[in-house]
């Protein structure tokens, strides 16, 4: 009777120590997946790094271009994804992505975000009612209107 009850203590001992290295593991492992840094850039492109024709090649047909604060704004997907460009060199200055185009390389939700880019700072509301959410060379907006933490915005920077 007593080996039994050592036999089962053991069992469930080793179960234990099994479910604990395999959780280990996975959080690991879902961790190395968010290793996402300011040089890894976005879709295909690197604020300080990848040029206006990079952008066009990627995103595709240029929808329209504007002056936002002095800078020139080039707008692609219906201006749900605008790049900012220095008008001397053609390198890309900031890319600003709005939370509603429909393309895998962006997340629908602020856990999605940081499942994809790493942990991100809760810097607080801003005047939109939203949280903004941070790390070098990434700020997002959470969406005031979603329940289930939905992105507004996501701006990808050079990190200084």
């Amino acid at each position: 009777m007593a080996a039994t009850h050592t036999t089962r203590m053991r069992f469930i001992a080793i179960t234990c120590l099994l479910v604990l290295v395999l959780s280990a593991s996975a959080f690991g492992a879902e961790k190395a997946q968010s290793n996402w840094n300011a040089a890894k850039g976005w879709n295909g492109l690197v604020v300080g790094k990848s040029t206006l024709n990079q952008a066009r090649t990627r995103l595709g047909k240029l929808f329209n271009t504007e002056m936002v604060a002095g800078t020139k704004c080039y707008n692609f997907k219906k201006a749900k994804v605008n790049v900012f460009v220095d008008e001397k060199t053609k390198v890309i200055t900031k890319i600003w992505v709005s939370g509603d185009l429909k393309d895998p390389a962006v997340p629908k939700t602020v856990n999605e975000a940081m499942k994809m880019f790493g942990e991100l700072g809760n810097k607080g509301p801003d005047g939109s009612g939203g949280n903004i959410y941070e790390k070098p060379g990434l700020s997002l907006l959470s969406d005031p209107k979603e329940t289930q933490g939905g992105i507004a915005w996501m701006e990808f920077s050079k990190v200084k």
